[in-house]
C-alpha cells in the first residue's frame, strides 16, 4: 500500500519552486514503490514538479547504477562533444569543474584530453578523479562548469541551481530533458528512482539564467549558459555542431596515453607514496 502525499490546500495550488508563482495540479505518479505523489505544472514558467521531496534520503540510500545503465555511455559520449564544444570556444588551460560528477569518469577523461577539469559530487566519491575532486566551491574558481543530467536533481531548484550561477563561470555546459506538456507516461520523470523532481521548461531555464547574467543556448548536443560579460560572450551566439564524420578523428584524437595523462600519473604517483608513508588508509 502507497502513503499518498496531501495535495497542499482546497484548490490544489502549490507555489513553483523555480519561481514561486502558483503551480496547479497535473497527475500523481508513486515514487520509490511507496509514495504516492503529486505532480504541480507552474502556471508562470511552465516548470513541471513533484511535491516538496521528503524521501531524497531514502532515494540516494541505493548505491551504484541501477536502472541508469547509460550512464557510461552517456559519460561517453559527453566526452567526445564537450572536448569538440571547448576547443571551439576557445577553452585551453582554463580551470573546469564538473558538477554533480558522480564516479568522475567525465572529469577523468577530459583532463587525457588536456584539459584542467575537476570534479565535484557530494553524493558519491569520484573513484575515477579521486586526486582531481573538490570539497568547497568557491565564486570565481572556474571558467567553465559542466552538469550533465543534474539539474532536474535539485530539490530547491531556485536556490540549488541559484548556487550554480553564482559560481561566476564564463560558461555553463549542461544537459536535461526540458518539460513540454509530457504527461505522467514521460520516461524522464524516472519515479521508481525518487531521485527527478523538478523538470524545467525552456522559457523556465532562459528566464533564469537571466536573474544571474546568463543567455542561454542550445546546440544539438548541450543546453548552454553563457555569461553575457565573460570570456564567451562574442562566441556564444555561434551553434557549434560536430559533422558526424569527424566523430572517429575526435575519438582518435581525444587520447590514451597523452600527454596529460602522463603528467597526472606522476602526480597521482607521487601523492599516493606519499599518502602511503604518512600511514594514511591504515585501518
Amino acid at each position: 500500500m502507497t502513503a499518498r502525499d496531501p495535495l497542499p490546500g482546497d484548490d490544489n495550488v502549490s507555489p513553483c519552486r523555480l519561481c514561486g508563482e502558483p503551480a496547479r495540479h497535473a497527475f500523481n505518479r508513486v515514487i520509490l514503490e511507496r509514495h504516492d505523489t503529486p505532480y504541480w505544472e507552474c502556471s508562470s514558467c511552465g516548470s513541471l514538479q513533484t511535491s516538496p521531496p521528503h524521501w531524497l534520503e531514502e532515494a540516494y540510500a541505493f548505491r551504484g547504477v541501477h536502472i541508469d545503465v547509460e550512464q557510461a555511455s552517456r559519460g561517453v559520449r559527453n566526452w567526445i562533444c564537450l572536448a569538440h564544444y571547448l576547443r571551439a570556444y576557445g577553452v585551453t588551460r582554463e580551470r573546469c569543474l564538473d558538477f554533480g560528477g558522480s564516479s568522475g569518469l567525465l572529469t577523468r577523461l577530459m583532463r587525457d584530453s588536456g584539459f584542467d577539469f575537476y570534479c565535484f559530487d557530494p553524493y558519491e566519491m569520484p573513484r575515477y578523479a579521486d586526486y582531481f575532486s573538490v570539497g568547497e566551491l568557491q565564486p570565481n574558481e572556474y571558467s567553465v562548469i559542466t552538469a550533465f543530467e543534474v539539474f532536474e536533481h535539485f530539490p530547491d531548484p531556485r536556490s540549488d541551481l541559484g548556487r550554480v550561477l553564482q559560481l561566476g563561470a564564463d560558461l555553463v555546459v549542461f544537459t536535461t530533458l526540458p518539460y513540454a506538456g509530457q504527461g505522467p507516461d514521460w520516461d524522464y520523470l524516472v519515479p521508481a528512482s525518487g531521485q527527478h523532481v523538478f523538470f524545467y521548461t525552456e522559457k523556465a531555464l532562459e528566464q533564469f539564467g537571466r536573474q544571474f547574467g546568463y543567455t542561454l543556448r542550445k546546440t544539438r548536443a548541450f543546453h548552454l549558459y553563457v555569461r553575457d560579460d565573460g570570456a564567451f560572450a562574442q562566441a556564444g551566439h555561434c551553434v557549434v555542431e560536430i559533422p558526424p564524420a569527424s566523430a572517429g578523428a575526435l575519438l582518435g584524437a581525444t587520447c590514451w596515453a597523452s600527454a596529460a595523462t602522463k603528467q597526472d600519473t606522476q602526480y597521482v604517483r607521487d601523492r599516493f607514496l606519499a599518502e602511503i608513508r604518512s600511514g594514511a588508509g591504515k585501518a
